[in-house]
């Protein structure tokens, strides 16, 4: 058994945006930073490094910060969204010392004023805030690395951005790996499941914007120096089994939380623990 679900993992901060991932142009992300635009962010990140000041997730602005937006790690396990230059919000996300992959969902909801970030389908606040102004950004959306500040060491996957702000049902099945693509389909600006089988080429899955690395624009790839891409994740295997090509038998896998186990014709053949988050089961 394992996960379907390949990620970029970025090893290698040398404060630059050498290892960045840039999607689009700076125009094609005003709405996450301007007066007017509502958004919703989704993603699945792990952090290798300190949780301190100068880390970002993903930034569509310069080390100047005058235009454009920061969704960055702060001291103590806090996550920040500035924007626009003047506009600074912290979270205390409760992630402080947490190498775990965690599901961070950033929204915006422009009716209302009202900001709120989301971790593991938890809110950790929100704030009333009016994003007043309008500035192209200085920077196509930049991940992991950016002009802004140094790279963060760690992974990301399952990027999905809307203009629109969704709602908590439907953050809920994100966090319980709901495909973005069926969810409100006609707002959803890109989606990047970084799920690779072969080769160094990160599919765009949907939305609009063309991906591209260190200034090569297509809607796939190459990856840049320094990302290392990681594919399946094998949680569990048995070997030894009785031959199953010349006569029937009866497989059980079971999953309690993060637990699992294999059988083969009523007897357990092996047992694994998963370190990686699976997000939540549902019933229907």
């Amino acid at each position: 058994v394992s996960t379907n679900d390949g990620y970029w993992y970025f090893p290698n901060p040398n404060n630059n945006d050498d290892d960045a991932v840039d999607i689009g142009t700076a125009t094609d992300w005003a709405f996450l930073s301007n007066d007017g635009g509502s958004f919703t962010i989704s993603t699945w990140f792990k952090n290798d490094d300190v949780w301190a000041n100068g880390n970002a997730i993903m930034s569509t602005t310069n080390g100047g910060a005058g235009a454009g937006m920061i969704f960055d790690v702060r001291n103590n396990g806090y996550l920040r969204y500035v924007a626009i230059g003047s506009i600074n919000n912290q979270f205390n996300a409760g992630l402080n010392g947490d190498s775990n992959w965690n599901h961070l969902v950033l929204k915006y909801d422009d009716s209302t004023s009202k900001l709120e970030l989301f971790v593991n389908d938890v809110s950790k606040g929100s704030v009333t805030q009016n994003i007043s102004g309008s500035a192209t950004p200085n920077n196509p959306l930049q991940l992991m690395g950016t002009d802004y500040t140094g790279d963060t060491i760690g992974g990301l996957d399952n990027l999905a951005i809307w203009n629109v702000a969704l709602s908590s049902s439907e953050i809920t099945s994100l966090y319980g790996k709901a495909d973005p693509n069926g969810i409100q389909t006609n707002n959803l600006k890109a989606f990047y499941n970084f799920d690779q089988t072969s080769g160094d080429l990160l599919d765009q899955s949907t939305g609009t914007a063309s991906l591209n690395i260190d200034g090569t624009s297509s809607g796939n790839v190459d990856k840049t120096n320094g990302v290392t891409i990681v594919n399946t994740n094998t949680i569990i295997s048995a070997t030894g089994l009785t031959d199953n090509t010349s006569s029937p038998q009866h497989y059980v896998f079971v999953r309690d939380g993060n637990d699992w186990e294999i059988y083969q014709n009523g007897v357990s053949e092996a047992t694994a623990t998963d370190s990686t988050s699976l997000g939540v089961l549902s019933s229907s």
